[in-house]
């Protein structure tokens, strides 16, 4: 009777142990589906910060392109102004000139017309027409040292 006892105890203990099995090997099986779908979800986030890298690096080589056209920009137009302002400061030179050279020639065809109206009006309007002449060929003279 002993020995049958002894068996039966074995016998519920062999099959509590084989309900333990099987509850831990549904719990592995469901951890390796999870761990499974953890590898999937890990690789495509390695994916994601890949792609996110490489566009980064593009957006920032984009940016840095951006900033060296922008600079050279900067340069041309700053060398642009600064030629502008020379030649303003040129025009106005010219222009103080030409003043200068116009009241000079005035002053001279207002010599030449007053002898001249004592005398011949054909050489008092010849001499105007000298002076202006000359004002013209002193501006174009002028205009073509400024280009």
């Amino acid at each position: 009777q002993e020995s049958g006892e002894v068996a039966d105890d074995a016998a519920a203990k062999a099959s509590k142990a084989l309900e333990k099995a099987a509850v831990v090997e549904e719990a592995l099986s469901k951890l390796e589906s999870q761990c499974g779908s953890f590898q999937t979800k890990a690789e495509d986030l390695a994916e994601r910060i890949t792609a996110f890298e490489r566009s980064t690096a593009d957006d920032l080589a984009a940016l840095q392109d951006s900033a060296k056209r922008a600079a050279d920009f900067e340069g041309r137009a700053t060398e642009e102004l600064k030629s502008i302002q020379e030649s303003t400061e040129a025009g106005k030179e010219l222009q103080k000139q030409l003043r200068s050279q116009i009241e000079l020639l005035e002053q001279q065809q207002q010599q030449q017309v007053k002898p001249a109206a004592g005398g011949d009006a054909d050489d008092a309007k010849n001499a105007a027409e000298e002076a202006e002449r000359r004002a013209s060929a002193l501006v174009e003279e002028r205009c073509a040292k400024l280009h």
